[in-house]
């Protein structure tokens, strides 16, 4: 007993065993109380989980224990009582050694109707089941004695009668014919045997006195051709007793065989009786279903053609996609490779506007450096200008003094003498000066080539970083562009086409931001050698004519310039930062939309298996659709015979009539699966839960029915 479920077959067992004291005889029995669960429709009492399971093996039980009733009634050589625990335990209940009684609930609702009709014709079927009942008694030791003299007066019995067919054969081989109311019956002769038996020894006294007479040998020998006969009749007299107990038990078989095949067919009887009472009332529907199925058709076939076109849709839905992916793929590795490459050339253009950037940086020191040194150089001219200034005031005080003080010797001796110093000082501070203007003027010629060459290059690269500063800006909004599609495409991700247009177009546009940045380094690189060229041509020109920087370009305008210059490189800078972001994400971006190709994929697998899924499920439904169109024609064929042996062409008039002429054979072959089943759901909705050959039965007998009504 199962208790933690409210429903499931219940089997109480009481063993029972008698025992008499007087004659020690002993009776054993045991009583079954079995309550069995009715079957359960799943669609009605919407069971789920534990429950289902538990109703699953419920309706399985049943379904054996239906199964060994039809076998004990069809009576068959074979009662699977072994497949179930509740047929192996009930197995004395049906067709043993019981008396069983079945108590059938029914409900007198209409919503039960199908339950309980089945459960009536399982009541008929298990009423029609013959048990065989014998006392369960084991004998006791004087019951076992009785019957071994019972035993032992039969066989003395059957050894008088031997011995009166003994005789009676001696008196017909002696050429005797005794009277036919002498000849041996063991009804008549039974009780003289009895006493011929008694009296045994008497007899076999008087023969022996009779034979005194005969000679040893000859009485041994004639006792053994006497023993010699009786064996070979004794033999003969056994085989025909064992041939005849055969017989009987055969007669007996078949007698039993004919018994019950005597009470199949009125059981089978009654359930057509039963059934034609309950099909007269239906025959109408069933033929109402029958023009409906022809009326349907059309519909049926229209939607096996859209099936069909809907499997060749997607088994070319399925080709395109595997397609796309094999692109995406080569497309993915392609982006993989440019992407590597771009980032290569930009690491590259970034190195070369450092290096740029530095010897720029170097250059403006170096300007510095020279400013400060012709400062110096011109502080330096102005103290030696201030010294000379001063000796010749000095010399024209002295010559002054020289004018009034001729007339000394040593005087003049001493002013000739600083004469000379004079001269010669002034000539080593002229030399000095010429000297340092020279290098002066070569460091001022320098510098100002310096400073130009700088000022033309900050103007360069004013405008490139000008251009550049454009070229980012449509770079930043391609890209704000690109996200705002992929963001598109991300919702419409599902769809194959919109997909690979959007890669298609992020590929053009990736290639053309390649270009430009190609198109931007050859650029730089030729800006850098016209730099170099044109530093080298005025260094050289600068050379050849020195001129003054002092005069023409005064010191707060270079101080001007370096401002803007440095502003200028902290833009490129910026500039250069702001492009390493935008490719950072670029990267980011590839790597998202690398990351949709597995996803794409799974998709694309998925359409596949949902495609093998729809061809299996077409396939077995082919497969059906043969199988049913088999069964119908067979069934058709069947109802055509059954209406002309019964005379009533009508019928079949009706069902040709409903059946177009022009049918193919795969239009028969749909077309007769369709009508089978419409027949299935009519004999359901009528409460006839059959087989498919039962069903061809039914269907048989209805219209045999119909045509005799008519």
């Amino acid at each position: 007993m199962n208790e933690h479920s409210s429903r499931s077959h219940s089997v109480f067992r009481i063993c029972i065993q008698q025992n008499n004291r007087e004659t020690g005889k002993q009776l054993m029995g045991s009583l079954y109380l079995v309550d069995l669960a009715g079957s359960e429709k799943v669609s009605k009492s919407g069971a789920e989980g534990s429950t289902l399971d538990e109703a699953k093996n419920i309706n399985k039980s049943l379904s054996t224990l239906g199964n060994v009733i039809n076998a004990l009634v069809e009576g068959n050589t074979h009662i699977p009582y072994r497949d179930s625990k509740l047929t192996r335990i009930l197995q004395q209940s049906l067709g043993g050694n019981s008396k069983t009684t079945i108590i059938i609930a029914a409900s007198p609702s209409t919503l039960n109707e199908t339950e309980t009709k089945s459960t009536m014709v399982f009541g008929v079927r298990a009423k029609t089941i013959k048990n065989q009942i014998t006392p369960n008694a084991q004998l006791t030791a004087e019951e076992w004695r009785r019957l071994y003299e019972r035993e032992t007066d039969r066989t003395k019995q059957l050894f008088n009668a031997l011995a009166g067919l003994d005789g009676e054969v001696k008196r017909w081989r002696g050429g005797e014919k005794p009277a036919k109311e002498n000849w041996y019956t063991e009804e008549r002769y039974a009780p003289l045997l009895r006493e011929l038996s008694d009296n045994s020894e008497a007899l076999g006294g008087i023969l022996s006195a009779e034979d005194i007479e005969m000679s040893d040998e000859e009485r041994f020998l004639e006792l053994f051709r006497l023993l010699d006969e009786k064996d070979d009749e004794i033999n003969k007299q056994c085989q025909i007793v064992t041939k005849l107990e055969h017989q009987i038990a055969q007669t007996r078989e078949d007698y039993n065989k004919v018994q019950r095949d005597n009470e199949k067919l009125q059981t089978l009887l009654e359930k057509a009786q039963h059934e034609a009472d309950i099909s007269r009332s239906e025959i109408k529907d069933v033929l109402q279903a029958l023009e409906e199925l022809a009326v349907t058709y059309d519909e049926k076939s229209a939607e096996s053609k859209a099936l069909g076109k809907e499997l060749e849709d997607l088994n070319g839905r399925l080709a395109d996609l595997q397609e796309k992916v094999e692109y995406h793929e080569t497309e993915a590795a392609d982006v993989k490779e440019r992407t590597t490459a771009m980032r290569n050339k930009l690491h590259e253009l970034i190195y070369n506007l450092n290096v740029q950037i530095a010897e720029v940086g170097s250059t403006v020191s170096k300007m510095f450096a020279l400013k400060a040194l012709l400062a110096e150089s011109e502080r330096q001219r102005t103290e030696r200008e201030k010294q000379i200034a001063a000796l010749e005031t000095e010399l024209a005080s002295t010559s002054q003094e020289l004018l009034q003080v001729g007339t000394k010797r040593q005087l003049c001796v001493e002013l000739k003498n600083m004469t000379d110093m004079d001269d010669q000082l002034i000539a080593r501070v002229q030399s000095t000066i010429e000297r340092n203007a020279v290098h002066l003027q070569d460091q001022i010629s320098k510098a100002r080539g310096d400073t130009e060459r700088a000022i033309t290059t900050s103007n360069k690269l004013r405008e490139e970083n000008i251009i550049l500063k454009l070229q980012l800006e449509r770079f930043v909004n391609e890209t704000d562009l690109l996200r705002r599609r992929l963001d598109t495409n991300e919702g419409n991700r599902s769809d194959g086409p919109p997909v690979s247009a959007c890669r298609e177009q992020a590929k053009s546009e990736i290639k053309a931001m390649e270009d430009t940045v190609l198109h931007e380094l050859q650029v730089l690189n030729s800006l850098r050698r016209v730099f170099i060229t044109d530093l080298k041509n005025r260094i050289r020109k600068n050379a050849n004519n020195p001129t003054t920087f002092l005069e023409d370009e005064p010191l707060e305008a270079q101080a001007i310039g370096t401002a803007l210059q440095r502003e200028r490189i902290a833009f490129l800078r910026n500039s250069l930062d702001n492009l390493t972001r935008v490719h950072k994400q670029l990267v980011r971006d590839n790597a998202d939309l690398r990351c949709d190709i597995p996803k794409l994929e799974k998709r694309v697998k998925a359409s596949v298996e949902r495609i093998r899924d729809l061809e299996l499920a077409l396939r077995e439904t082919k497969e059906q659709m043969i199988r049913d169109k088999r069964r119908y024609h067979y069934e058709i064929e069947r109802i055509k015979e059954v209406n002309w042996v019964r005379g009533n062409p009508r019928l079949r008039t009706n069902i040709d009539e409903k059946m177009p002429s022009s049918w193919s054979t795969k239009d028969e072959r749909e077309i007769e699966n369709k009508y089978k089943i419409k027949l299935v759901k009519v004999f359901t909705l009528m409460g006839l839960n059959l087989s498919m050959p039962k069903l061809e039965m039914n269907t048989l007998s209805l219209l045999s029915l119909h045509s005799g009504q008519q």
